[in-house]
């Protein structure tokens, strides 16, 4: 490996390892562990959460399906997220929606909607995100479209 230039206009004498200077582990208050092969530790972030019986919600298949429902139904304790921002939104919402009894437009990031929220019924969430660019795997809130009704 090349020698990767630091501030002071020298050089670092050891070869620079670009995976271990991504890796990295922070809170904003979503805990984010990054670098390749992370993935493997899946079962080990399940078993961390209580989680024992996820429903995952992957890019492909979230159209036409009702996963609130699902995650009620299959008594699932907690939601794996994979793929781009349009899963990560939707886990977020099917995460706060199973274990509530309003519907989701009384969250709407309105005023202080958001103490109406029941924050122990909500599923615990872990994100595989596939793409950059929408930050949803780190935020609190999700982009729902669609008729208000």
């Amino acid at each position: 490996m090349a020698p990767w230039p630091v501030g002071n206009g020298g050089a670092v004498s050891k070869p620079f390892n670009m995976t271990a200077a991504l890796q990295g582990n922070w809170s904003l208050p979503t805990q984010i562990w990054s670098v390749l092969g992370r993935l493997a530790e899946l079962p080990q972030d399940c078993r961390a959460l209580d989680i024992t019986r996820p429903v995952a919600v992957i890019d492909p298949g979230i159209a036409g399906l009702s996963f609130v429902t699902a995650a009620r139904v299959g008594g699932h304790d907690g939601i794996i997220a994979i793929g781009s921002g349009s899963a990560m939104d939707t886990t977020k919402a099917i995460a706060l929606m199973a274990g509530q009894s309003r519907p989701l437009m009384d969250f709407v990031d309105i005023g202080d909607n958001w103490r109406r929220v029941d924050a122990a019924a909500i599923l615990p969430v872990i994100s595989v995100p596939t793409t950059a660019g929408t930050d949803s795997e780190v935020g609190s809130s999700a982009v729902v479209t669609g008729a208000a009704s």
